[in-house]
């Protein structure tokens, strides 16, 4: 897994709370 694919999920759910 890439980091920015973390990132992108982490900000992703940050949208979601």
């Amino acid at each position: 897994i890439d980091k920015r694919t973390i990132e992108k999920f982490e900000k992703e759910a940050a949208e979601l709370g």
